[in-house]
């Protein structure tokens, strides 16, 4: 990754917390009206979001690394989780049972991230980079069209993995649940996208090579 960037480091940060939070917050379903979906509703499309403002910015390849460098980390999480459960619990301690049931959770859930997740961000930067190089689709509509890719693919691998429990009807309610709740809320981010890009273009980029790209992006606001 570029340590020439100023901001490069701390968005990457952001999006490795980001992801771990959606992981340990994924196991708890949540209900509004008919709908059923993870808790974890709140977080992913951030993800989606800033993913999609990596690569407009900083390109592909960093994406990428960003991208692999978080599923790493949750991987190594899930695995701590699994050592920390099996350790012996102090006989003052009482809880072992609900921290084994919330917790052992989080490797299934880190294994269904972990695929579903990579999928869909692979195919949201695809996309993203592949119209961009094209170079006559508006920002929105790209963001718009590779959010989407990769929110359905996310969705329907996630809840398949994760929620292997449930009955087939169940599984096909929580899954469009999550992708509708997904869709909607991206579409609402999608319209203050612009703003991180102009302000990380303008302060991390040298004008001298990068001035069609900010030019690019404030034509398509």
């Amino acid at each position: 990754m570029n340590t020439h960037y100023k901001y490069l480091t701390s968005i990457a940060m952001l999006f490795v917390a980001l992801l771990l939070f959606a992981n340990i917050t994924a196991e708890k379903l949540v209900q509004f009206g008919w709908f059923v979906m993870p808790a974890s509703i709140i977080i992913y499309p951030l993800l989606y979001i800033i993913g999609s403002i990596i690569t407009e910015v900083y390109g592909h390849k960093e994406a990428a690394i960003i991208t692999v460098t978080a599923t790493a980390i949750n991987l190594l999480m899930a695995i701590i989780f699994l050592i920390v459960i099996q350790l012996p619990s102090a006989g003052i301690y009482h809880h072992q049972t609900a921290f084994a049931m919330v917790l052992g959770s989080t490797p299934r859930i880190v294994i269904a991230s972990i695929v579903s997740f990579w999928c869909g961000e692979m195919s949201n930067i695809f996309i993203a980079a592949t119209l961009k190089r094209k170079g006559h689709f508006p920002l929105r509509l790209r963001a718009i069209v590779a959010n989407s890719t990769g929110l359905l693919v996310d969705c329907i691998i996630f809840i398949f993995i994760a929620f292997s429990n449930l009955s087939w009807r169940n599984i096909l309610i929580v899954s469009g649940s999550y992708f509708l709740f997904k869709v909607i809320y991206e579409l609402i981010l999608i319209s203050f996208m612009r703003y991180p890009i102009q302000f990380l273009t303008l302060n991390e980029i040298h004008p001298t090579k990068d001035v069609d790209m900010l030019k690019r992006v404030k034509q398509h606001d």
